[in-house]
């Protein structure tokens, strides 16, 4: 009778250390998962490298497991911080990620352990004395397997570790946690209907018998595993019932599911890398949509072994081909086939590398909640991997169920092994996902490429992990940009951030919306009489860069001061500082001091700007009050009168009101960093819109730079929306997070893709110029890259948010 130990293939679980039902024994990691799709052809390569250097580094068999986990609506849960306004924002990204695909791919390996002398340990024969065997035995009744001595557990961990410094140094993983461990094995029954409930501080349990000094090289201690901790977790009744296709019908508490088992057949000869009939661990199932699971055996040969069976199979394949020419029928095309192939991988096995061989069986579960919709997804499977052929074997179907449970042995189904190369292995990027963005962020949108995934940005974690803050968000006019930026404002501030919003147009919504109604206050910044000295950098610029932001934006108003000028004004501006001065006035008035003609042609120059329009924001006639705290926990800040040049002119022909324009923004952004500057514990968001202006000049940019680098400091976010990347080079280094929406040129797009480190092929380059209504491309903290939609379910949002009076919205930020 086969027990519950030999079905699953584990009778005990220590750590990360798994044991089969006899002498087996494995280590479990945790693969991290690789961001693929956008990756040039250099970088996909690369990681096919490292896959295929860990079929090198394992030596000994191994398991690898591609499973995924559910991360849909039911586990997306936020602090609310009592605000009812933030909880009906949950509950309608909770709507929204109901009908998305919420799994991602995780994936594991278990690498099989020995000895330095090469023996497997786990289920090594212990020499017990008589007394304690006997102990044992009235313990355990019909059990054949030896219990675990505490020596053979020391020596498994040094194995172990032995492993793990070995695999560390060719790919990303981790030692796996028990808990992951009891997630794979409850969820293979409700694989396709539910996701299962772990149990906190669950542990494999075992028996510890201490035995008399002496008696046995176990130091003293032996563990008999009581096994049914693991059996229980996936045991379910499974049906096969020979009047319907090949299949399971599983009976859990959750309900009945039914699923497919499939095999691999024989595989593409040379398959297009890359692409997807190389990568069959990934592109395949990605795109899928439903919960594919995948496993691979594999039976690890050393090279001399390898090429000791090659070399035999050459001479078989030899002598067939001998025979056949010598009949009257002559040599067939297989046998030749079969001599070419036979001469090829010998000497592939011959390369410098001196690879391994595999012989491995990999195979799929599908999962559904109905036999019908269960054929749907096999055969958009078979679709999806076209001419790879995928048997489904009647009869062992069951047995192949317990091949998808993380197991010590290496799997017992033998029908449908292949040879396959460690570079066919790594081909197959088992670790390739589309993972983007922050898991414990707020719903931004979902991804475009595969199967639509939910995409979560956290606007806190640049300050919490002392990373850049700035979040660049670029586009062409209609694209998106400003919109995303609103709605990220917009979820940070129900969340309980507080935020600034420069809004020089004036078009954001923000006083559009009901519920922010008392906690929303407008700044507006006019050239009127009444607004004399509102932004006087003298006044409103922080300590540490308040003479740098004034003789920057004097400067900024004069066209092409002479050198004389510029010494002149720093001179006036440093002794105003100094001296305790906190009026552009009063530096005007020090500059009619300084000897020479410089200072005071200089500061004739500036008392005719200084009452001209929007110039009257930065010259205080007297000594101004210092600038307020924020009271409300939005500030809109307006400025009407901006005349703002089209992008791309130069700045030699600037009028004097577009001069005076692109100055005050840098005023506004100084002002901002003020505003954000109190209480560092409370996070802040600051949206800087139409930045191109401030990037376009090294004055702005050295504005930017400052208000990025303290804000950070000051646990703010800063998002930079702005129409042009040709000039962010010098703050690239500053942005932490890009979402680069639709372009005008491919010039344009070439230079956006090259930010983002993506390779600008023609595909993608059209691509990106075709994009519109909130589709862009994302680049997170970790440097990740995907194809996402920005994406709010709530048309009442959009409609306050959409920057064109005479159409309104669709929820992925499109005109309708």
């Amino acid at each position: 009778m086969t027990s519950p130990a030999d079905l699953i293939g584990l009778r005990y679980a220590r750590a990360n250390l798994l044991f089969g039902p006899g002498s087996e024994s494995s280590a479990l990691y945790r693969l991290d998962g690789v961001n693929f799709p956008l990756r040039s052809t250099g970088e996909k390569w690369a990681v096919q490298g490292q896959l295929e250097h860990l079929a090198h580094a394992v030596q000994a068999d191994f398991s690898l497991w591609r499973v995924y986990r559910a991360t849909g609506a039911d586990e997306y849960q936020r602090a609310s911080h009592g605000s009812p306004e933030f909880a009906q924002l949950l509950r309608q990204h909770r709507d929204a990620l109901d009908g998305l695909d919420g799994r991602q791919p995780e994936v594991y390996l278990a690498v099989a352990l020995r000895t330095r002398a090469g023996r497997k340990l786990g289920g090594a024969m212990l020499h017990a004395a008589d007394h304690a065997r006997a102990r044992l035995t009235a313990l355990v009744t019909t059990k054949t397997t030896a219990p675990i001595a505490g020596s053979e557990l020391a020596a498994l961990a040094e194995a172990e570790t032995r492993l793990f410094e070995r695999l560390t140094g060719v790919v990303g993983l981790r030692r796996a946690h028990t808990q992951e461990l009891e997630w794979l094995l409850r969820r293979a029954p409700l694989r396709g209907i539910a996701e299962p409930k772990v149990e906190d501080g669950w542990q494999p349990d075992a028996l510890v018998i201490t035995t008399p000094d002496g008696d046995v090289d176990c130091d003293g201690v032996l563990y008999e595993p009581l096994g049914w901790d693991l059996w229980r977790l996936p045991a379910c009744p499974l049906l096969e019932d020979p009047e319907q296709p090949p299949s399971l019908a599983i009976e859990t508490e959750t309900g009945t599911g039914f699923q497919a088992l499939l095999v691999m057949g024989a595989l593409g000869e040379q398959p297009v890398f890359p692409g997807p009939a190389a990568e069959l661990l990934h592109a395949p199932l990605d795109g899928l949509g439903v919960p594919v699971d995948a496993v691979v055996h594999a039976r690890w040969l050393g090279n001399r072994e390898a090429l000791g069976q090659v070399r035999k199979r050459i001479v078989d394949v030899e002598q067939v081909y001998r025979d056949q020419l010598e009949s009257s029928q002559g040599a067939g095309w297989q046998a030749d086939d079969d001599r070419t192939l036979a001469r090829e991988y010998e000497q592939v096995l011959q390369t410098g590398a001196r690879p391994p061989m595999l012989y491995a069986t990999l195979s799929l579960a599908v999962g559904a909640p109905t036999r019908e919709e269960l054929e749907r997804r096999v055969e958009a499977v078979r679709g999806r991997y076209g001419d790879v052929q995928l048997y489904r074997p009647r009869g062992l179907q069951e047995a192949l169920f317990y091949e998808h449970l993380p197991r010590a042995d290496g799997g017992r189904v033998r029908e449908y092994v292949q040879q396959v190369t460690a570079q066919q292995f790594g081909a197959m990027v088992p670790t390739a996902t589309t993972l983007i963005g922050d898991p414990g962020g707020l719903y931004l949108g979902y991804t475009t490429t595969g199967a639509r995934r939910p995409v979560f940005y956290d606007a806190t974690a640049p300050s919490r992990e002392s990373r850049a803050s700035a979040v660049m968000l670029a586009g062409t006019l209609g694209s998106g940009k400003t919109l995303a930026a609103q709605l990220i404002a917009h979820s940070a501030l129900l969340r309980g951030s507080l935020v600034v919003d420069f809004d020089p147009k004036p078009d954001h919504g923000w006083t559009n919306l009901p519920e922010l109604a008392g906690r929303v206050g407008v700044l507006e910044l006019t050239g009127a009489a009444d607004q004399q000295g509102r932004l006087d950098p003298m006044a409103i610029g922080l300590s540490e860069m308040r003479e740098e932001l004034t003789v920057s934006y004097l400067l900024e108003l004069l066209r092409d001061p002479p050198a004389s000028w510029e010494h002149a004004i720093a001179r006036a501006v440093r002794d105003t500082a100094r001296d305790g001065g906190r009026s552009t006035r009063m530096v005007i008035d020090r500059l009619r001091t300084l000897d020479g003609d410089a200072g005071r042609e200089a500061a004739d120059a500036l008392e005719v700007i200084a009452d001209v329009g929007l110039a009257r924001l930065g010259f205080a006639t007297t000594h101004p009050d210092q600038a307020a705290p924020v009271q409300l926990q939005l500030t809109t800040i307006r400025t009407p009168g901006l005349t703002l040049p089209e992008p791309g002119v130069s700045r030699e022909t600037y009028t004097r009101a577009e001069r005076i324009s692109v100055a005050t923004l840098s005023l506004v952004a100084a002002l901002a960093l003020r505003l954000v500057s109190g209480d560092r514990s409370r996070h802040k968001v600051v949206l800087l819109d139409e930045a191109w202006f401030l990037l376009a000049s090294a004055q702005g940019r050295a504005v930017i730079n400052r208000l990025v680098r303290l804000a950070r400091a000051y646990n703010a976010t800063v998002l930079l929306v702005t129409q042009r990347l040709d000039d962010v080079e010098g703050t690239r280094d500053l942005v932490g997070t890009w979402l680069v929406f639709g372009q005008d040129a491919d010039t344009e797009a070439t230079h956006a893709l090259d930010l983002l480190g993506i390779e600008a092929t023609p595909a993608r380059v059209a691509s990106l110029r075709a994009a519109r209504a909130g589709r862009c491309v994302m680049r997170d903290l970790q440097g990740r890259v995907a194809e996402v939609q920005v994406h709010c379910p709530d048309p009442a949002l959009l409609d306050a948010f959409n920057t064109s009076p005479t159409t309104t919205t669709d929820t992925d930020g499109g005109e309708r």
